[in-house]
């Protein structure tokens, strides 16, 4: 799988996610390392997932592969935050909000 494969599969699984889900109100910015950023804006009407980058209220980095292996269950979030693979920008509250709204 090409990396603009990889990156348009994450996007289109959390937008998939957050459609019809209330806003969040924040700015969400996951930089995948190894494919891309997906970008969700829940300050509108609606929650927008995009590709763009911007400026937002909370960060997180990792890689496609471990973001499935979160996604997956193989591998629990704060798991992967101690461990290293996961990095977090801004209120881990928000983080866990932010789980609870892409949740399956």
């Amino acid at each position: 799988m090409t990396t603009s494969e990889r990156l348009q599969k994450a996007t289109d699984n959390i937008a998939s996610r957050v459609a019809g889900k209330p806003p969040f109100g924040h700015k969400v910015k996951l930089v995948l390392s190894d494919a891309g950023v997906v970008f969700v804006d829940g300050t509108t009407d609606t929650n927008i997932v995009t590709n763009d980058d911007g400026p937002a209220d909370l960060t997180m980095e990792s890689t496609v592969a471990v973001m499935q292996a979160i996604d997956s269950g193989e591998l629990d979030p704060f798991s992967a935050f101690m461990q290293g693979k996961l990095s977090i920008e801004g209120d881990q509250g928000l983080a866990a909000a932010f789980g609870t709204l892409i949740e399956k």
